[in-house]
């Protein structure tokens, strides 16, 4: 697992099973991670033990790495397919229950927090909409009047809904919440407080890879959710149905909010495909106009 870090299961000479995480960006977020996580620990959520952050000097630069007790399980996306119908209608509910908890962290500001849980820009709109690299997207669909376009459309979307996303009050959004980044395995028993929720038969043992961690709308991670994995048993849907039953939020609000995110989402795509990576962009193209028609609009 690791996409923008290298990493490796290790064992030490105790015995101990262990994560290293070795940074492949000059800016690691390893310290706003270990903030976020200390917090998140508090209020309930499992997540990795965090046992060393450290710099190390090598003729090729400074290496960074952050060392975690290894969390026992495998990712949720493996599992998913193997649920039956009762036990994923269960972990919905913990799942949502999960999120919920994460979204009533309060951080102050929008986009990446920082160690002190603070975010980019003072308004939602300033980060969600004014930081996109669009002016990188435009030139990927340069070439493409289709493309160009759908995403003049999406980014004409996105600037009318600047009053909604400025209504948002910053909440914690884990920003990668996804089951790739859910670590599950079977059991019975008592779950302890903080370390384990549950299903029916499936434990959650943890909530791994925060460096995405952001202040916005809960929209954030089900717009994720969205895009990374929205399929049976447990779709956004099922997810946010749940959600509804353990926290206030307003559904219509969610729903545009949710195909803001996936506009976001693909835009980004499109930004930072290569020349030659074609088939990122069509695919990108095709999610921007599957979000405008989510918000009832066409290119």
């Amino acid at each position: 697992m690791g996409e923008s870090n290298h990493v490796y299961e290790v064992t030490d000479a105790g015995g101990h099973e262990l994560i290293v995480r070795i940074a492949s960006r000059a800016d690691p977020r390893f310290t706003m991670e270990v903030a976020v996580m200390a917090r998140a620990r508090l209020a309930g959520v499992p997540v990795p033990e965090v046992l060393a952050v450290f710099r190390h000097d090598t003729p090729d630069g400074t290496m960074t790495a952050m060392v975690e007790r290894r969390v026992p399980g495998q990712r949720l996306a493996v599992v998913a397919p193997t649920l039956d119908a009762r036990s994923a209608a269960t972990l919905a509910t913990n799942l949502a229950e999960m999120l919920a908890t994460i979204h009533a962290i309060r951080v102050h500001g929008y986009g990446t927090v920082d160690e002190h849980l603070a975010g980019q820009t003072a308004t939602c709109s300033e980060w969600f909409i004014d930081r996109l690299p669009l002016d990188r997207a435009q030139t990927a669909v340069a070439a493409d009047p289709r493309g160009a376009a759908v995403l003049d459309a999406a980014a004409t979307a996105l600037h009318r809904h600047r009053g909604l996303l400025d209504a948002s009050p910053a909440q914690l959004a884990h920003g990668d919440y996804s089951p790739n980044n859910i670590l599950v395995s079977g059991g019975e028993g008592r779950a302890a407080r903080g370390t384990t929720l549950r299903s029916a038969r499936t434990v959650i043992r943890g909530v791994i890879d925060w460096e995405s961690a952001k202040g916005g709308h809960p929209a954030i991670d089900f717009g994720w959710w969205d895009w990374i994995y929205n399929r049976p048993p447990l779709s956004t849907e099922a997810i946010i149905d749940a959600y509804r039953g353990v926290r206030a939020i307003n559904t219509g609000e969610l729903t545009v909010l949710r195909a803001l995110c996936l506009l976001r989402i693909h835009i980004s795509r499109l930004a930072w495909s290569g020349a030659d990576d074609g088939a990122q962009k069509r695919s990108a193209v095709q999610g921007l106009g599957e979000a405008l028609a989510r918000l009832g609009l066409r290119a």
